[in-house]
């Protein structure tokens, strides 16, 4: 790491919290319009990944439950009520944010992409192409440790697919949803993949999510019974298996005017929705401190927090919604690292994931047919693609890194 990188680094830690709020904000009636104070600032460019802290200087177990909070939620705001939220944090900002969230006993959602301004092609519809551009900032970033110690719930990567008045008459499809969860796998392999939509929406897809985690069910008062609403947002992910986000509107979801919730129905509309033990986060949209801070407001806050910490914790992976694929037997380990490679065909590509266990140190070489692909973390798992006119036999090792000391190799033929 250059030394003026170093001082760019230090700065930053001086100036964040000076700095307007590094948060999601959104618009709108009942659509959530995401824009994003990331949105103007030049990506880093760096020669190596920028290292994760070797952690806070102090630290609060998470107090058990699910997350609660909302979205935009400070840093500074998370604590004894609030210990959740969603939030669009500049690459070069995220690791100090995420040491002292995780300081303050926290967990958060992560949007990397920001205002959906950034992403859309000349006519207004979603390019894919500029989305993963802007996701590819975060990849000099190493946040890992925070995706494996469970600080990081998720990657949300999108905002609202279904509302074609958000993509000027386009709704975003299914299959390009699961391919966005592909792309952040690829990087992050380990982190759960959310998309802002209800399940309802998902399931009108004939593909099989193999890459999407989470869904997200947001409630309003003019969605009719919430007790009715949990119970089929909840049958839709099961049925999917995918896991769910909750939470409430409460800037523009009161019955029946799209007016800010009283107090009355945050605490009725959260109860329902808390009421199944099936979510894994309640993140309400959003913050606003005027609001949040009116004493009737704090206190049915305060009741759905504890509502939140009494449910069973749990990630928001959901089930394994993978379909099985043929898998070719492996040999005999070598050495003690034992590798297992398991192949399948989707939306025109060849997949194949490895699984492996036995090896020391924090990363490892990965070869195919031969030749070295990269070094990964050693955290037993890694997927790879192809395009599916390159069907054959695709034979692979792991190695400790700068080592000799490898897997068997495992095959997979297409």
């Amino acid at each position: 790491m250059t030394y003026l990188y170093k001082l760019a680094r230090r700065g930053a830690r001086l100036r964040a919290f000076a700095l307007p709020l590094v948060a999601a904000a959104f618009a709108g009636c009942d659509a959530d319009q995401l824009t994003s104070s990331s949105d103007a600032t030049t990506p880093i460019e760096t020669a190596e990944p920028i290292a994760a802290p070797a952690g806070p200087m102090f630290a609060t177990s998470f107090r058990g439950g699910i997350p609660f909070g909302t979205y935009a939620l400070p840093t500074g705001e998370f604590g004894d009520l609030y210990n959740g939220a969603m939030r669009n944090i500049w690459p070069e900002f995220l690791l100090d944010q995420l040491a002292e969230i995780k300081s303050r006993g926290a967990k958060v959602i992560l949007m990397f992409a920001g205002s959906e301004s950034n992403y859309k092609d000349a006519e207004g519809h979603f390019s894919l192409t500029k989305w993963k551009a802007r996701v590819d900032r975060f990849r000099g970033v190493d946040f890992s440790p925070y995706v494996s110690d469970g600080t990081i719930i998720g990657h949300y990567l999108i905002d609202e697919p279904q509302d074609s008045y958000n993509w000027n008459g386009q709704p975003i499809s299914q299959s390009t949803i699961e391919e966005m969860a592909r792309y952040s796998k690829q990087y992050w392999p380990n982190m759960v993949t959310i998309a802002r939509t209800e399940p309802g929406y998902l399931d009108n897809w004939s593909g099989t999510y193999q890459y999407l985690d989470a869904a997200w069910a947001q409630y309003t008062g003019r969605r009719g019974d919430p007790y009715a609403y949990i119970r089929e947002n909840v049958a839709n992910a099961e049925r999917l298996g995918l896991g769910l986000v909750v939470g409430l509107n409460v800037i523009h979801g009161g019955d029946p005017n799209l007016t800010t919730m009283s107090a009355d129905e945050v605490e009725r509309f959260g109860s329902a929705l808390l009421s199944s033990s099936y979510p894994c986060a309640f993140i309400s949209w959003q913050y606003n401190k005027n609001y949040l801070e009116q004493s009737g407001i704090r206190s049915a806050m305060a009741s759905l927090a504890q509502k939140a910490a009494n449910r069973a914790s749990r990630s928001c992976r959901g089930t394994d919604g993978q379909t099985s694929a043929p898998t070719a037997p492996t040999l005999p380990s070598i050495n003690g690292i034992q590798l297992k490679v398991r192949g399948w065909v989707s939306t025109g590509r060849l997949f194949m994931e490895l699984t492996w266990s036995g090896a020391s140190g924090s990363s490892v070489d990965l070869y195919r047919n031969g030749v070295k692909l990269r070094n990964t973390t050693n955290d037993g798992k890694a997927l790879t693609t192809k395009l599916s006119q390159q069907s054959g036999t695709y034979t692979f090792k792991v190695c400790e890194t700068g080592s000799t000391r490898c897997s068997n190799n495992a095959s997979t033929t297409f």
